[in-house]
């Protein structure tokens, strides 16, 4: 029995509350099919994320753009990894992503 005067309990946040956002979620699908190399599936994956959530996301589209870059290194496509490394450094570059963007643009063979 609560007494008058003391506080109420905190009620529970909702489940989605707690739960991440969509977006979140099939970013990080996205990333473990990275982390597993899976860099074909996981390219398909970010570029289904940005076509989505690009927009709406901003925190995370950089992020997605230098993944699709590298995942596009890895397959063996540099002039694609090379596109998409320059629209991380362009669009967002004040991020961490396009810290590493530009660092494998440095590395990359020029075209």
């Amino acid at each position: 029995m609560a007494y008058r005067g003391a506080p109420a309990a905190e009620a529970p946040l909702p489940a989605r509350a707690l739960a991440p956002s969509r977006a979140e979620s099939a970013f990080e699908a996205s990333w473990a099919l990275v982390d597993k190399g899976d860099y074909a599936s996981a390219e398909a994956a970010f570029a289904a994320w940005l076509d989505v959530h690009g927009g709406a996301e901003a925190g995370r589209t950089g992020q997605a753009w230098f993944w699709l870059g590298h995942c596009r290194e890895k397959l063996g496509r540099p002039d694609e990894a090379r596109r998409a490394y320059r629209r991380v450094v362009e669009s967002f570059p004040t991020s961490g992503a396009a810290t590493r963007a530009r660092q494998r643009l440095g590395e990359l063979t020029p075209p």
